[in-house]
């Protein structure tokens, strides 16, 4: 996985790194709950969003998602999950859900 930042050109930073990953609906079983979600992850939200499916039916609340150019279906996956777009600051897409 390569942990440079969406706003710098790869070529900037080469350093990488080997990270354990899990998908969040395997670890956290939150239900009815109002939550606030930040989600970075450097260009992988689309992946990280297909593992927060559960999560994302069975609460509300606000989740704001860096998305960088790479990453243009993250609204539409979004609102399959019943999410609207709230706002867009920059790179950060802020959805909610009542």
């Amino acid at each position: 996985m390569n942990v440079a930042t969406a706003n710098r050109p790869a070529d900037e930073c080469q350093e990488s790194k080997t990270i354990d990953v899990a998908r969040f609906d395997d670890i956290m079983t939150l239900e009815s709950r109002r939550a606030f979600v930040k989600i970075d992850v450097e260009g992988e939200a689309e992946r990280c969003l297909a593992g927060m499916e559960n999560f994302f039916a069975k609460n509300k609340g606000v989740v704001q998602i860096e998305v960088s150019d790479c990453e243009p279906g993250v609204p539409a996956i979004m609102e399959r999950y019943g999410w609207k777009l709230l706002r867009v600051i920059h790179l950060d897409h802020q959805f909610g859900k009542d």
